[in-house]
């Protein structure tokens, strides 16, 4: 039997082709092979010097997201929504410096909206006719206090050198700045050097500037040459140990058409330190040409590639008030901006007065019953200025104790720019019409933002 079925085996392997179908497949006969797929053809490799969201950074340049044009190492790091009053919040909840939430949609207004400009918060971009967030609410980052409340965050490495919400470099304390130098007069209002470190063989990022072995977006600082070095200062306090301390860190800019660094019991800006520079007024409208006692502080700066507006805090002082309130003797501060998006001064009232005493914002200060124009301009006595000479705390000049003078309190001004553009701004201070009566401003808290700004703006600061 073993060998009938032996026989048959090798009849069948003999005639495969025949008896094939009925061994290996028992469905019928095969049936032919269907015709195959053209080749798939992949994707060639994408080009490591190319710049796909042309933010002027490729992959081989340090861009770790080239299809963000916000995040590549030109960018400013967005550790978090930061604040300095209540109002800068979706949530109304500022709280050491930064935003708090309970969930993303604290991190939002979610107004209507029709175009970015329409929505005012950072990290916010315009949905579906309403401001959406981009960011999260999350646990505080590295460094940033933590009171039990979340952060609105982007979670983002946005300079792409490895840290995700990293803390700003702080760089204003008083003991590493230098009076003389003008990079460290943008250093004590914030403007600080990269945390990147720098060489011959290892350059910065972009159009960034290697000092000292650090990247910087300041590119260029000076002060006007023939302006009295005695008219600018970096202090930590105004004047003296006086009341009004820094915005932010510890330090901020004085500049003064007098002496920017004094004690009032010795120098009194009522009759005021006269200098004898004079420059051209840069304001068009001026009916006097002349700038006296002026002092600049010209900046180039490099605008991070992720920043669509920038804001500084500042606050003027002036003697002025209130014997010349109706003369040409009007004290100005001006703030000129070159950049793609505006031309001209930035900082003014909503009149378009620029700030000096006449300005809507001077509004500390006592009324004077010779000068009917006082009346209902001061909103707090210049008590709150005592310590600074700008207040009835002279021990000497015109009127004796009677010395006064007021201030406009802390104001904010914001600018639009464009992403990666290079500005120049210039902070300038100057007397008119004499070199008498100082006046003087304090200019600190320097920041970038993402948020667009529809045109240049000053406010006041809660």
């Amino acid at each position: 039997m073993r060998r009938v079925i032996q026989a048959l085996f090798v009849v069948c392997l003999s005639g495969l082709l025949a008896c094939g179908s009925s061994v290996f497949d028992d469905t019928g006969p095969s049936s032919p092979p269907p015709p195959s797929d053209p080749p798939i053809t992949p994707p060639p490799p994408a080009d490591p010097n190319a710049d796909y969201d042309n933010d002027g950074f490729s992959q081989n340049t340090g861009d770790c997201n080239d299809g963000d044009s916000f995040i590549n190492p030109g960018a400013v790091e967005v550790e978090g929504m930061r604040c300095s009053a209540a109002k800068e919040c979706p949530s109304g909840k500022c709280v050491g410096g930064y935003c708090r939430c309970q969930a993303p949609a604290d991190c939002s207004s979610g107004k209507t909206c029709s175009k970015p400009t329409d929505c005012e918060f950072i990290g916010e971009v315009c949905k579906n006719g309403r401001c959406a967030t981009t960011f999260a609410c999350m646990a505080p980052a590295a460094g940033m206090s933590n009171p039990g409340m979340n952060v609105c965050r982007d979670n983002t490495d946005n300079n792409c050198n490895g840290k995700i919400d990293e803390l700003p470099v702080s760089c204003d304390q008083l003991g590493q700045l230098n009076q003389g130098d003008p990079f460290h007069y943008a250093r004590s209002m914030e403007l600080c050097d990269d945390d990147r470190t720098c060489d011959p063989s290892h350059p910065c990022p972009g159009k960034m500037r290697c000092a000292a072995g650090r990247c910087s977006r300041v590119l260029t600082a000076r002060f006007n040459g023939d302006a009295d070095p005695r008219s600018r200062a970096v202090a930590g306090a105004f004047a003296q140990n006086g009341p009004i301390k820094p915005q932010a860190g510890s330090s901020f800019v004085v500049l003064s058409t007098g002496e920017a660094v004094y004690n009032p019991q010795m120098v009194c800006p009522q009759t005021g330190t006269a200098f004898t520079n004079e420059h051209v007024d840069p304001d068009p409208k001026s009916s006097d040409p002349k700038a006296l006692d002026y002092i600049e502080l010209a900046l180039e700066i490099l605008v991070p590639t992720n920043a669509q507006s920038f804001d500084f805090n500042f606050h003027f002082f002036s003697a002025e008030y209130p014997e010349w309130i109706t003369s040409k003797f009007n004290d100005t501060f001006w703030v000129q901006l070159h950049s793609k998006k505006f031309t001209g001064n930035i900082s003014f009232d909503k009149n378009g007065t620029p700030i000096r005493i006449k300005s809507a914002f001077f509004d500390i200060c006592d009324p004077d019953p010779t000068e009917p124009q006082t009346t209902g301009m001061c909103s707090q006595p210049a008590s709150v200025l005592t310590g600074t000479g700008y207040a009835r705390d002279c021990a000497t000049g015109y009127g004796g104790q009677e010395a006064n003078g007021g201030s406009t309190g802390w104001l904010h001004t914001s600018s639009p720019v464009t992403p990666g553009e290079t500005i120049k701004l210039v902070f300038s201070i100057f007397d008119k019409g004499d070199h008498k009566w100082d006046s003087a401003v304090l200019i600190d808290n320097f920041r970038w933002k993402l948020a667009p700004a529809a045109n240049p703006f000053t406010g006041t600061i809660e």
